[in-house]
């Protein structure tokens, strides 16, 4: 189940899922947006992962560089 939450009033937008792996390992992800009113096209993303299992878990990210679009 995937739950998405909107604060307007502070600017954070935040959502939080389960996702179990083929293998039957659960892991809880957690992230929010910070946006900063004062820069429109600026925001901070934390994201927090919570393994329901034991083990080693690899995070691999890229950032292209490449600026977010809206559709129009």
């Amino acid at each position: 189940m995937i739950v998405s939450k909107v604060r307007s009033d502070i600017g954070v937008v935040s959502t939080t899922a389960a996702r179990t792996a083929p293998d039957g390992h659960v892991t809880d992800v957690r992230y929010a947006v910070f946006t900063d009113w004062a820069r429109p096209d600026g925001a901070i993303v934390c994201l927090q992962l919570i393994l329901r299992w034991s083990g080693t878990a690899k995070v691999t990210s890229l950032i292209d560089g490449t600026p977010a679009t809206q559709p129009p």
